[in-house]
């Protein structure tokens, strides 16, 4: 959800929470991974690097993207 807001789409024009995945690097780091649709406006909006913060606490969860252009 918050990849898609950051994408100021939301879940609409066509991107739906199936298109966007976290993966996570060696290091640990997470990331973020779109397809379809999602992976199309970010090319579009020449998004070049994407920075996510997650934190959690027993029944809730936070996310905070960040997308950069080059």
């Amino acid at each position: 959800e918050a990849t898609s807001k950051a994408l100021g789409t939301g879940f609409k024009q066509g991107v739906a929470p199936r298109q966007i995945g976290l993966r996570h690097e060696s290091s640990g780091r997470p990331g973020i991974v779109c397809h379809d649709k999602a992976f199309e406006l970010m090319e579009r909006y020449g998004i070049s690097a994407s920075n996510i913060s997650l934190s959690d606490e027993a029944d809730f969860a936070v996310a905070f993207v960040v997308l950069e252009t080059a």
